[in-house]
Protein backbone atom coordinates (compact mmCIF):
# COMPACT_ATOMS: atom_id res chain seq x y z
CA UNK A 1 0.00 0.00 0.00
CA UNK A 2 1.29 3.15 -0.91
CA UNK A 3 0.61 5.28 2.48
CA UNK A 4 2.94 2.20 3.80
CA UNK A 5 5.96 2.57 1.46
CA UNK A 6 5.55 6.32 2.05
CA UNK A 7 5.98 5.85 5.80
CA UNK A 8 8.46 2.90 5.47
CA UNK A 9 10.92 5.49 2.82
CA UNK A 10 10.17 8.45 5.41
CA UNK A 11 11.40 6.54 8.53
CA UNK A 12 14.48 5.05 5.87
CA UNK A 13 15.51 8.76 5.79
CA UNK A 14 15.37 9.35 9.55
CA UNK A 15 17.25 6.28 10.56
CA UNK A 16 20.15 7.33 7.52
CA UNK A 17 20.37 10.87 8.43
CA UNK A 18 19.87 10.92 12.07
CA UNK A 19 22.97 11.44 14.31
CA UNK A 20 22.43 9.69 17.30
CA UNK A 21 20.87 12.53 19.31
CA UNK A 22 17.28 12.91 18.39
CA UNK A 23 13.88 11.39 18.46
CA UNK A 24 11.14 11.26 15.61
CA UNK A 25 8.27 13.44 16.00
CA UNK A 26 5.05 12.49 13.60
CA UNK A 27 2.28 14.93 12.96
CA UNK A 28 -0.43 15.94 10.80
CA UNK A 29 -2.48 19.77 9.46
CA UNK A 30 -5.59 20.69 10.20
CA UNK A 31 -8.59 19.00 12.53
CA UNK A 32 -7.64 15.24 11.90
CA UNK A 33 -4.35 13.28 13.22
CA UNK A 34 -5.27 10.31 11.21
CA UNK A 35 -8.67 9.30 9.70
CA UNK A 36 -7.44 5.72 9.84
CA UNK A 37 -7.22 3.23 7.88
CA UNK A 38 -8.97 2.82 4.58
CA UNK A 39 -11.73 0.81 5.57
CA UNK A 40 -13.69 0.90 2.18
CA UNK A 41 -10.92 -0.25 -0.12
CA UNK A 42 -10.02 -3.22 2.76
CA UNK A 43 -14.03 -4.06 3.15
CA UNK A 44 -13.78 -4.60 -0.97
CA UNK A 45 -11.03 -7.22 -0.81
CA UNK A 46 -12.13 -11.00 -0.67
CA UNK A 47 -12.12 -11.76 3.20
CA UNK A 48 -8.96 -13.20 3.71
CA UNK A 49 -7.74 -12.68 0.53
CA UNK A 50 -4.40 -12.16 -0.34
CA UNK A 51 -4.75 -8.40 -0.82
CA UNK A 52 -6.68 -8.29 2.73
CA UNK A 53 -3.58 -10.12 3.95
CA UNK A 54 -0.77 -8.06 2.09
CA UNK A 55 -2.38 -4.95 3.57
CA UNK A 56 -2.67 -5.80 7.15
CA UNK A 57 1.25 -7.79 7.12
CA UNK A 58 2.37 -4.75 5.55
CA UNK A 59 0.82 -2.27 8.23
CA UNK A 60 1.64 -4.76 11.59
CA UNK A 61 4.95 -4.38 10.03
CA UNK A 62 4.79 -0.54 10.09
CA UNK A 63 3.61 -0.78 13.55
CA UNK A 64 6.04 -2.94 14.75
CA UNK A 65 8.93 -0.65 13.58
CA UNK A 66 7.49 1.92 14.91
CA UNK A 67 7.86 0.11 18.60
CA UNK A 68 11.04 -0.77 18.07
CA UNK A 69 12.70 2.81 15.99
CA UNK A 70 15.67 3.09 17.41
CA UNK A 71 14.97 6.85 18.80
CA UNK A 72 11.96 7.99 21.31
CA UNK A 73 9.26 8.29 18.97
CA UNK A 74 6.75 11.24 20.09
CA UNK A 75 2.98 11.09 18.01
CA UNK A 76 1.89 15.44 18.12
CA UNK A 77 -1.88 14.27 17.92
CA UNK A 78 -3.39 17.78 16.42
CA UNK A 79 -7.04 16.74 16.08
CA UNK A 80 -9.28 13.79 15.52
CA UNK A 81 -7.56 10.24 15.22
CA UNK A 82 -9.42 7.18 14.28
CA UNK A 83 -8.98 3.06 14.50
CA UNK A 84 -5.62 2.13 12.49
CA UNK A 85 -4.77 6.07 13.08
CA UNK A 86 -4.90 5.42 16.62
CA UNK A 87 -3.10 2.26 16.77
CA UNK A 88 -0.21 4.48 14.56
CA UNK A 89 -0.07 6.98 17.44
CA UNK A 90 -0.15 4.27 20.23
CA UNK A 91 2.85 2.21 18.44
CA UNK A 92 4.69 5.71 19.58
CA UNK A 93 6.97 5.64 23.06
CA UNK A 94 4.88 9.08 23.83
CA UNK A 95 1.83 10.64 22.72
CA UNK A 96 1.07 14.27 23.14
CA UNK A 97 -2.48 16.45 22.20
CA UNK A 98 -3.57 19.53 21.06
CA UNK A 99 -6.22 20.70 24.01
CA UNK A 100 -8.11 22.61 21.59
Amino acid sequence: PAFINAINEALNTVEAESDGDCCLVTTSSGKFYSNGLDLQWLSQQEMGGENQQLFMKSYHALLLRLLTFPMPTIAAINGHVFAGGWLFALAHDYRVMNTE
